[in-house]
């Protein structure tokens, strides 16, 4: 509804507005004057004021999807959205409270809270966990660094009833059942120690009980960095990607298969998703739109110097029973935000280095690669920023494949294909090159 969507801008402007503090006589809630509201929004204002009026401030979640102060939801499924707040009352045994606040005969009013302790609110998610329309709301409280302290309630009828209560490093909502339809939570928990952390997926039951299966992740995990959902090749899966062992990314998959959760990856004898470690930082991703993530390995090219060696990137897709397919080979080059698509046939037999001399241009040269050296180059792609690339990228023999916020990108193509043991031509190369976009994905961690 429109007002509703008015509702939630205009609320982030008076949470901010009402967090302003400075040498005012009177609050500074006082001070603002806002434009013409609707009565609704001025009732729900009025009732938010009570409580800072009260000695209590806002406490927005510090991560997540929700990170406002004040939020709009449609938590019990009849089409009016109820407005959640989040407030710290310093000083009290249970400091934390998160005010529910219902619209009814035209006018918002409190419906429950739900209270806790620590020192702020992490993260909030609202979920429909057993399918009766109605969403439970998962709290993450953090009570001190390092530890945090996640709730899960039913808000049925707006009483309060928790259903869980477990230590958590991170959390998500996930659909990976291969049985139902509904989202389950996803519990992750690292380990102080060597020993591997564990993740526990729990679901809600017809009759409000919540029932889980663990599985172990990889052993040596420092943190946790992203959680997505996604398609696996035959089931639906988590990726979890974390930092391990100070520096390299692992990806751990898991799913459920009935009624067990398990990690696909994870190899039982090492204890580590050893087939998706790598030393970069690079995430799974959807690189082919066929709907599954593809996990990425990097394989070091040959190169004169050790240290100055770069990586084409192999992207797997896994399947259900945690076999994998290779998808692509790609040459990414993060710094200047693109990437090509490499044929089967280059592998094993290129290189690659840079040329950053020319002032404007950010070259990438590909080598032909024979017997331990380099026999010739055959292609450079560049990134050229200044005022007249336009004219660079189609001169000197380059040809421009595309532009993004004052970039344009070209290539070169330096050998003819007799010299060359794989095909090589403008069409090609046009059709293989791709800008990196930066992907957002509001289920993420």
């Amino acid at each position: 509804m429109k007002i509703f969507r008015r509702i939630t801008v205009l609320l982030t402007a008076i949470c901010l507005m009402l967090s302003l503090s400075g040498c005012f006589t009177q609050p500074v809630y006082d001070l603002y004057s806002l434009p013409e509201l609707s009565d609704e929004y001025v009732n729900l204002r009025e009732e938010v004021s009570k409580i800072l009026s009260s000695g209590a401030t806002f406490s927005a979640p510090g991560s997540g999807m929700y990170r406002t102060a004040v939020q709009m939801e449609d938590l019990d499924g009849d089409g009016q959205s109820e407005a959640i707040a989040f407030f710290n009352f310093t000083g009290e045994d249970c400091p934390l409270k998160v005010y529910i606040y219902r619209f009814e005969d035209d006018h918002y009013a409190p419906a429950c809270v739900i209270e806790g302790e620590g020192s702020g609110f992490d993260k909030i998610s609202y979920t429909d966990l057993d399918g009766d329309g109605i969403s439970e709301i998962a709290v993450g409280w953090k009570l001190s660094t390092g530890i945090s302290l996640l709730t899960v309630h039913s808000i049925k009828d707006f009483k309060p009833v928790c259903l869980l209560s477990t230590d958590y490093s991170e959390y998500a909502m996930a659909k990976i059942r291969d049985d139902s339809h509904l989202p389950g939570l996803l519990v992750l928990r690292l380990s102080s120690t060597e020993q591997s952390g564990k993740a526990e997926y729990y679901t809600l039951t017809q009759n409000g009980e919540m029932v889980s299966t663990a599985a172990a992740l990889s052993k040596g995990v420092e943190s946790v960095s992203r959680v997505r959902s996604g398609l696996l090749d035959g089931g639906i899966g988590v990726y979890v990607e974390s930092w391990i062992n100070g520096g390299s990314t692992v990806t751990d998959i898991l799913t459920v298969s009935r009624g067990q959760l398990t990690n696909i990856t994870l190899n039982p004898e090492m204890g580590v998703s050893i087939g998706t470690l790598r030393s970069s930082g690079i995430y799974s991703y959807d690189l082919n739109n066929d709907g599954i993530l593809e996990v990425p390995v990097p394989v070091q090219l040959p190169g004169k110097s050790e240290a100055a060696r770069y990586s084409v990137t192999e992207w797997y897709r896994f399947k259900h029973n945690g076999g994998r397919t290779l998808v692509m080979r790609t040459f990414h080059n993060y710094s200047d935000g693109w990437y090509l698509e490499l044929p089967d046939d280059w592998t094993g037999n290129i290189s690659v280095r840079r040329d950053d001399t020319v002032s404007g241009q950010r070259s990438v040269i590909f080598s032909l690669w024979s017997g331990g050296g380099v026999k010739c180059d055959f292609l450079t792609i560049s990134a050229l920023t200044g005022s007249n690339r336009m004219d660079l990228a189609e001169s000197d023999g380059r040809f421009l494949l595309d532009t993004d916020e004052g970039t344009a990108y070209a290539a070169h193509i330096t050998a003819g294909p007799s010299g060359l043991p794989f095909a090589l031509s403008k069409e090609l190369i046009t059709d293989s090159f791709r800008i990196i976009y930066k992907e957002w994905n509001p289920g993420e961690v």
